[in-house]
């Protein structure tokens, strides 16, 4: 997919250590498979002149998602740092407890262009920053990505094209995983590129 002469922005979702590479919830197995991707994205992206957003969870020991859940992603610990893989200083949205970048009141961090990045002004960002298409990758396809693409598509409904790497997004298993795409194109209006992420 050719990505030259259009501004767009690509999202990168949780590209964490303590989701591909080690941690409670990693299987480093499957993220040697998908970290490659994710790097040829990035820089297939940046050669176009997109700008790059990745997206970090991370969690207090006290946070819902944790009491239901394996302790992942805790502050304070190298699992929720970003890949080692990803260009240095690669500015990063960074929240506590959510789902998807829109949850959060407040982030900790912000991208180039968007000082303080609460839900309105990340909406005004996206919607007023002229993107014609934003490009998601990133894990776990049917917790963060889906419901990331679902903000996406409430906040941005036609305005801005949503494409999904289904090659260069990971899940937990085959059937959640194979559920999650179904729901993005098919009922989100999201669409999947198929082609294979460079490598």
């Amino acid at each position: 997919m050719a990505l030259e002469n259009i501004k767009g922005l690509l999202l990168l979702i949780n590209p964490q250590k303590g989701v591909f590479v080690e941690g409670e919830l990693a299987d480093p197995d499957v993220g040697k498979l998908y970290v490659p991707r994710i790097v040829g994205l990035l820089k297939m992206a940046t050669e176009a002149g997109w700008s790059v957003a990745p997206s970090l969870r991370m969690h207090n020991e006290t946070d819902d998602i944790v009491q239901s859940l394996t302790p992942h992603l805790l502050r304070g610990t190298d699992e929720p740092r970003m890949i080692d893989d990803l260009r240095p200083g690669l500015k990063a949205l960074e929240g506590s407890d959510r789902l998807h970048i829109f949850e959060s009141g407040q982030f900790d961090h912000t991208i180039d262009g968007c000082e303080k990045a609460t839900d309105r002004t990340l909406c005004n960002f996206l919607l007023n920053g002229g993107f014609e298409q934003i490009h998601v990758a990133g894990a776990w396809s049917s917790i963060d990505v889906l419901y990331t693409v679902m903000g996406l598509r409430a906040r941005c409904q036609a305005k801005i094209k949503v494409v999904v790497w289904s090659d260069a997004v990971m899940g937990y298993d085959e059937e959640s995983h194979a559920f999650a795409l179904r729901q993005m194109s098919t009922v989100l209006g999201a669409q999947l590129c198929e082609e294979k992420a460079p490598l």
